[in-house]
């Protein structure tokens, strides 16, 4: 194992915080034993607490020389199936911790881990990791009795937050504190019974997986004495992954993946395109930002949505999230929305204030369609493992007819929706801008053979249409004009 003073991608690192090394044998070998879960934020979730774990305890004890070990609850594989963190002993004292792969240099704690009497600890250790670089970093540690007395708790989250500036960025002081300190958690209310009959209600209701954990779908006080019980925690998560609806999301981005693969032309000859990614497609657009940030969930964007609110390209680094977000409120104009989702998209990566913004548009069923499919592929751009995150592609396609080439953009946008459905949209545009040649039809085929939906006009710069999809759906995807056609079979 070794022990890393770098600077590379932790740009805030304090000189006196170490750094370890996660090689990429040991990523693959713990991701390879993973046990199964029911959806695939929670996979991700148990393998970053997961290696978290096993490189903790071998620091610990490799440089520390600590009484250290895994403490009750003893399986944590099922809790993660549900929230993060997991609990050890060092040197008789319970410490919880709580791994996070964000940029925050906040420390958010599940209220589970605070608010249930037989599973708080003495101390929290806040944990940043970042499996696809190799490293994790132990950047701070707080008390029980500090979390109680100065953390904001978020009542819709239900998390315990505390700023940097109360969280403790020196490991020999937790070392110091764990000998001489005395018992540093406070009291607990006792939890909620609950009757046999609400357990098997609940047991009923949470079986099914979905695309989130579940942890927010019962009362707060019914959540914790639920999730404590090691024998209904255990019994719901097998009930979940015996479930046939698992990896709803994936499958929606694979299909998207492998229709582009399967693409047949019938009747013309096809140039095979290329993606178009939404950097290439808007030329220097991030050069108005001081920092750009990643776009990890490879976004695209449609011709007509390539322009930005002229308001804020004239303001080079000074574009904040809270005025993006202040301007998207109060705009009424659809594009104008657009544009700023868009852009809100570019410079908040992994900002919780956007991500919960983001969120809370997505789901709102009565704001207008477009505006609530930008919220969720900008949401997919800053945290693509959120359970609402959207995900765009586009395609430029070289279709043949009649001795010319007619250029054509496809793009398609998905959108998790409420009980485990997709909405699917589908834009068809001429990259110039001008209008699709009169006659093309766009159509959607079920597996009965009847059609979803279908597009034909004499005159138009563009073609959109979407859908509501389950899990299973199936149906072909056809662009044609006189006796050619493009076509594609789609399975959800």
């Amino acid at each position: 194992m070794s022990i890393l003073k770098i600077e590379t991608e932790l740009e805030s690192i304090l000189e006196d915080q170490i750094c370890l090394q996660i090689p990429e044998e040991s990523r693959t070998d713990i991701w390879k034993i993973l046990q199964g879960y029911s959806y695939p934020a929670a996979k991700w979730m148990a393998y970053l607490n997961r290696l978290t774990l096993e490189y903790l305890i071998l620091y610990f004890k490799q440089v520390y020389d600590c009484d250290i070990k895994l403490a009750t609850p003893v399986k944590p594989d099922s809790i993660w199936e549900y929230l993060t963190g997991f609990a050890l002993t060092i040197d008789g004292k319970r410490v919880i911790v709580i791994p996070d792969e964000t940029d925050s240099d906040e420390f958010s704690i599940p209220y589970e881990w605070v608010d249930i009497p037989e599973w708080a600890g003495e101390y929290y250790l806040a944990v940043q990791i970042r499996p696809e670089s190799g490293w994790l970093r132990v950047f701070g540690f707080t008390t029980h009795q500090q979390i109680k007395q100065k953390a904001e708790y978020d009542r819709v989250m239900r998390t315990y937050t505390l700023p940097q500036e109360q969280i403790i960025d020196d490991i020999e002081v937790l070392l110091t504190s764990l000998v001489i300190a005395s018992n540093q958690k406070v009291t607990v209310p006792a939890l909620t019974a609950i009757s046999q009959a609400q357990e098997n209600k609940y047991l009923a209701t949470l079986k099914q997986p979905k695309l989130y954990s579940p942890r927010l779908d019962l009362s707060p006080e019914h959540w914790v004495t639920f999730v404590s019980d090691d024998e209904l925690r255990e019994k719901l998560w097998q009930m979940r992954m015996r479930s046939p609806l698992q990896d709803v999301i994936q499958q929606g981005v694979n299909f998207i993946a492998n229709w582009f693969e399967k693409l047949k032309v019938h009747g013309a000859d096809y140039t095979d395109p290329i993606f178009q990614t939404v950097d290439s497609m808007i030329d220097g657009v991030t050069e108005v930002f001081s920092q750009p940030t990643p776009n990890l969930a490879s976004g695209f964007r449609s011709p007509e949505t390539l322009t930005r609110p002229q308001q804020f390209l004239s303001m080079p680094g000074k574009i904040t999230v809270p005025d993006l977000i202040a301007f998207i409120r109060s705009e009424q104009r659809i594009k104008a929305k657009v544009h700023s989702l868009q852009l809100l998209g570019d410079i908040a990566y992994q900002n919780q204030e956007a991500i919960t913004f983001l969120s809370d548009l997505q789901s709102n069923p009565n704001e207008n369609w477009q505006v609530r499919r930008e919220a969720a592929v900008s949401l997919g751009r800053i945290d693509n493992r959120h359970p609402q995150a959207g995900l765009r592609r586009v395609k430029a396609i070289d279709f043949h007819y009649q001795a010319k080439t007619i250029g054509l953009l496809l793009e398609i946008t998905i959108m998790p929706m409420p009980q485990d459905k997709v909405y699917v949209h589908f834009y068809l545009a001429n990259p110039d801008q001008s209008a699709l040649p009169s006659g093309l039809k766009f159509e959607a085929i079920d597996r009965h053979g009847n059609t979803i939906f279908v597009v034909q006009k004499d005159e138009s710069d563009t073609y959109q249409k979407g859908f509501t999809a389950d899990h299973g759906d199936y149906f072909l995807l056809k662009i044609s004009l006189d006796d050619v056609n493009i076509q594609s079979e789609f399975e959800i």
